[in-house]
């Protein structure tokens, strides 16, 4: 199930999540290249964060992603 697309004009990528499949997706339109991220859980929405990486809401968490790991930001 795909949702929250949103784009990263920074970046210029398009991210959005696959929330039953508890992955994170991402396309460069300008190369055509795509790529996907195991996130688990039920990932709801993802944003660009400030400094890098993205803020992802996941089940009762706020997660901060990046490549090399992700953080737990808060607990809802």
């Amino acid at each position: 199930l795909g949702e929250g697309p949103v784009w990263d004009a920074q970046a210029r990528r398009l991210w959005f999540v696959d929330i039953k499949g508890g992955r994170l997706h991402v396309l460069t339109p300008e190369t055509g290249a795509r790529d996907s991220f195991e996130i688990g859980g039920n990932p709801s929405f993802a944003l660009p964060a400030d400094g890098g990486g993205l803020v992802i809401g996941n089940r009762d968490r706020l997660l901060h992603w990046r490549q090399d790991g992700v953080t737990e930001l808060a607990r809802i």
